[in-house]
């Protein structure tokens, strides 16, 4: 290629930016989870600033270890366990089962359309509770079917494996015991007829305030 080391140059910035702004959207996303979860908490003088700087310092540790000369085997670690196709799929999987058949698509087709200011079409509408989970199962019994263990260059330990397990199942196994632990508080310790916890289970913590204020019909006058 003509001018090949400014071509470099801008190659690697486009792998730079593409990287910053993946680590911005993950990072960010994870804050303002745990923001939410703990906002009593969190949101109080500068804890929202300390845990920010807090968790960009454990990022910055983890990354660092992955620029020394055992780098590449801790990224292939991290990449074949921490952000394989299992924990993905999973989440997928259950959030596809929580949106099309317990919050409701046509909820969340609304919730959608008020946020960007655009319908959804009736394919996506379909595709949530029945294409994506289907699909999502198949390829996670696909990945389990046709998985091996982890193997560059001169191979890993026997350790590496089970860490790698442990990386795996450590965004995995929040789901179940979510549920759980809802079923525990709201079936077991809760108070009422059978089919009014059972409902307190599966129905959304959260509900659209549309939903619990009626809207009056244009037009009519409320006395």
């Amino acid at each position: 290629m003509p001018l090949s080391r400014v071509s470099a140059i801008f190659f690697f910035l486009v792998v730079l930016k593409i990287g910053l702004n993946s680590q911005l959207v993950m990072v960010k996303a994870f804050i303002t989870s745990v923001l939410d979860l703990f906002p009593t908490w969190l949101r109080i003088g500068y804890y929202k600033e300390l845990f920010v700087l807090g968790v960009c310092f454990v990022n910055f540790l983890i990354g660092l270890c992955m620029v020394t000369q055992g780098g590449l085997y801790v990224f292939t670690l991290f990449s074949h366990y921490g952000d394989s196709t299992f924990p993905i799929v999973w989440i997928c999987f259950f959030e596809s089962i929580a949106i099309g058949w317990f919050y409701g698509v046509r909820r969340f087709s609304r919730d959608i359309a008020e946020m960007l200011r655009w319908q959804q079409i009736e394919w996506y509408i379909i595709c949530w509770p029945v294409t994506v989970p289907i699909i999502a199962l198949l390829v996670w019994i696909g990945n389990i079917v046709y998985w091996a263990p982890l193997s560059y260059s001169s191979g890993y330990p026997s350790w590496a494996d089970r860490l790698g397990f442990c990386m795996t199942l450590s965004s995995m196994v929040w789901i179940p015991a979510g549920g759980v632990y809802s079923i525990y508080y709201h079936m077991i310790k809760g108070e009422g007829p059978t089919m009014t916890r059972l409902k307190k289970v599966i129905q959304p913590a959260i509900v659209p305030f549309r939903d619990e204020v009626p809207v009056e019909p244009a037009g009519v006058e409320m006395t």
